[in-house]
């Protein structure tokens, strides 16, 4: 971890670092794995999963991430997406294979996530947009709503500015 220090502008105790292991399964065993384990996932997430460029690896791998909010990476008054990838690849934080939303969702159900509607208290996976159509999904965010744990996608436009406390989760080291 010494080598993210140094790129960070804050102290990685402020920082969620997690190993996730993507790869191995299908779409449909990932659907299975979703439903088996109750994970809720809306016509968003669904529509991001069944698009041609949503690739799975067949190989099993393990990534390091890390969780970082918009102000941490120096955006005091908020991002856009746009901005915030660029911030976070100066720091050498790179974004994410679309896979690993559902990935990091089975693997971490956080029981100590709140509950609560605002912005925040959820992660959003950095990753690259599918489609530059914008009717079509951006990306994914988890979330633990009242009725369990979700992975939602979400539509918004490239001039949409993410709260400082927004968080995303990149690949690092």
């Amino acid at each position: 971890m010494g080598s993210m220090k140094s790129k960070l502008p804050i102290s990685e105790e402020k920082l969620t670092f997690r190993d996730v292991r993507i790869g191995g399964l299908s779409k449909q065993e990932l659907l299975q794995n979703l439903k088996d384990n109750k994970i809720g996932l809306n016509e968003y997430g669904l529509q991001i999963i069944n698009h041609k460029d949503f690739i799975v690896i067949p190989n099993k791998e393990k990534i390091k991430t890390v969780e970082i909010s918009v102000a941490d990476l120096g955006f005091l008054n908020g991002a856009t997406t746009q901005e915030v990838y660029h911030r976070a690849q100066q720091f050498g934080l790179k974004v994410c294979p679309s896979e690993l939303a559902l990935h990091m969702r089975l693997q971490y159900i956080d029981l100590s996530q709140p509950i609560d509607p605002t912005a925040g208290n959820w992660q959003n996976i950095a990753m690259k947009e599918l489609s530059e159509d914008l009717e079509f999904p951006r990306g994914f965010y988890l979330r633990r709503r009242e009725d369990g744990f979700w992975i939602r996608g979400y539509r918004s436009s490239p001039e949409h500015l993410w709260n400082p406390n927004d968080r995303f989760v990149f690949i690092c080291c």
